[in-house]
């Protein structure tokens, strides 16, 4: 279907409903979706063409309507952009002319937090240890919210790192437990790391009780 710059601001709700809200945290997603709606809509021609000389007396027929078409389009790119970010952030992004300065605007105020939050979020990811108390799942999950973190940042963080981090992270009781994942030719994902955990965990516990019974028996 061919969607034409006549497109009715229903449809341009609808579109902006499937973009999630920028937080800072998400800004290359945010942007990646954003492009695509505009790119749907046709209207990124602001964003990929610089603006046309302005008219005057001797402008030929098609450049009156390069203009025009140019025009609208980088007007309903900015209301569409200034749509899909939230009434925080919005008021401290800057009225501007073209749609591409607003983007700019955006990644530049977005981007000087992200290095700081990146440092954050890894010092957390590569410090974080699971003392057996709790639940190791948890344990897990929290470092998995970590690394879910750094990728909406632009980090290329990929499963086998978590995995191996993960396995590091654990006490000395789970020693013979992270020598028999390192000598094992099969590599798991999060979800297999979790269940064999937990596992663990359990077995160690129910020692723990049938040890503490049988001395109280002896």
């Amino acid at each position: 279907m061919h969607i034409s710059a006549t497109t009715n601001p229903i449809q341009v709700q609808g579109y902006l409903a499937g973009i999630e809200p920028l937080n800072g945290t998400n800004y290359f997603k945010w942007k990646s979706n954003l492009d695509i709606v505009l790119g749907y809509l046709e209207y990124d021609i602001a964003l990929r063409e610089p603006k046309p000389e302005m008219l005057v007396d001797t402008s030929t027929r098609n450049e009156k309507i390069d203009f025009h078409k140019w025009e609208k389009e980088n007007r309903m790119s900015i209301m569409i952009i200034r749509g899909a970010i939230p009434d925080a952030i919005r008021g401290g992004i800057p009225i501007k002319d073209t749609a591409k300065e607003i983007m700019e605007v955006i990644q530049s105020k977005i981007m000087s937090s992200t290095k700081s939050m990146i440092g954050t979020h890894m010092g957390q990811l590569t410090s974080v240890r699971y003392n057996g108390e709790g639940i190791v799942r948890d344990h897990i999950l929290q470092m998995e919210d970590l690394v879910y973190k750094l990728r909406g940042l632009d980090m290329n963080l990929n499963d086998d790192f978590l995995v191996q981090l993960a396995v590091n992270s654990l006490p000395k009781q789970f020693e013979t437990f992270k020598v028999n994942y390192n000598t094992c030719d099969r590599k798991w994902n999060a979800y297999e790391l979790i269940a064999h955990c937990v596992q663990e965990e359990e077995r160690q516990r129910r020692e723990t009780k049938e040890y503490a019974h049988f001395t109280t028996a002896g």
